[in-house]
């Protein structure tokens, strides 16, 4: 017999300060300690040994994003550090500021205690390439817009899988699968976990949202309702 899981993608840790920096990637925290360490020169992560011979190690683009944060939060006069420069000062006039990662499991609540929110991230995924997750981004955040628990739904016995099981505050359940397009290639794959969270879950519908197609999968008595993402995004809340 098999077994389904669905695993909850929401934390219960809240984060609470003055401002934060946000980043989705952990290789921008560079140096040793200091984020706004950052100078060609200086290997990441303090690993000067490596450095030597692979220059992969050294400060580039990604971490120069830090130089932003760092101009903002913690701007210096031209002339303060001379004529020793000093690339450990830290400071900010505008008091204290945190550092957090931003994933799956943050909720709106981790980040509405700060006065300021800004996102020092680094994306260097082509359009091409991250299509898919881009709107499965999107569809998460219109889920999580109200405020009921998600989970992601696995069925052990292929482990195909159902991306967004939202659990209604009246105890039903809604069961959304996305796919940037559905193919004759994909059709089986796609719709193969959503038809098993629907039959877990009790449900007799389910939705694909895609790019731009429109369509009516029946599968006996389950309905799978293929919607364009900009039906499903514009949905009233």
């Amino acid at each position: 017999m098999s077994v389904s899981t669905a695993r909850s993608v929401r934390s219960q840790t809240p984060v609470s300060s003055e401002a934060v920096w946000c980043s989705e990637s952990a290789t921008m925290r560079s140096g040793d300690g200091f984020v706004g360490m950052t100078t060609d020169w200086f290997a990441v992560w303090g690993q000067h040994k490596q450095a030597e011979t692979n220059q992969n190690w050294r400060c580039g683009l990604p971490e120069d994003t830090w130089l932003r944060v760092k101009d903002t939060f913690f701007p210096v006069p031209g002339d303060a550090l001379k004529p020793y420069p000093n690339y450990w000062l830290a400071g900010s006039p505008y008091g204290q500021c945190d550092v957090v990662s931003i994933d799956d499991e943050s909720r709106v609540s981790d980040l509405s205690r700060y006065a300021l929110v800004a996102f020092a991230g680094w994306n260097t995924a082509t359009p091409e390439a991250n299509a898919g997750h881009k709107l499965e981004n999107l569809v998460y955040l219109r889920l999580r817009a109200y405020g009921d628990p998600l989970y992601y739904f696995v069925h052990e016995g292929d482990e195909s899988e159902c991306d967004f099981i939202r659990e209604r505050r009246d105890g039903t359940f809604e069961a959304v699968q996305v796919a940037w397009s559905l193919t004759p290639k994909n059709e089986g794959l796609e719709t193969a976990g959503l038809l098993h969270a629907m039959d877990r879950f009790g449900l007799h519908e389910g939705e694909i949202v895609t790019r731009s197609q429109s369509d009516i999968i029946q599968e006996g008595r389950r309905r799978i309702r293929v919607v364009p993402a900009h039906d499903f995004l514009s949905r009233p809340r």
